[in-house]
C-alpha cells in the first residue's frame, strides 16, 4: 500500500513539472488549459445543479 501511495506520488510530481514546464513556456497553452479547466467546473456546477432538481418531490406541490 505504501509503495503504491509512493509510485502514484512520483508519478503526480513528474506530470505537474512537466505541464508546469510546458505551460510556462507557452501562454496560449496555459490559456487553453484555463478554458478547459473552466469548461469543466461549469459542467460540475450543472450536473449537481439538475441533480438536485431531479430529487425534489414535484407532487408536494401539486393542487
Amino acid at each position: 500500500m505504501v509503495g503504491n501511495s509512493l509510485g502514484l506520488l512520483g508519478q503526480t510530481l513528474a506530470i505537474t513539472v512537466g505541464l508546469g514546464a510546458v505551460l510556462s513556456r507557452s501562454i496560449t497553452t496555459y490559456t487553453v488549459m484555463r478554458l478547459i479547466g473552466a469548461i469543466y467546473l461549469v459542467y460540475l456546477g450543472a450536473q449537481t445543479f439538475l441533480a438536485s432538481w431531479a430529487d425534489v418531490n414535484w407532487t408536494a406541490f401539486g393542487p
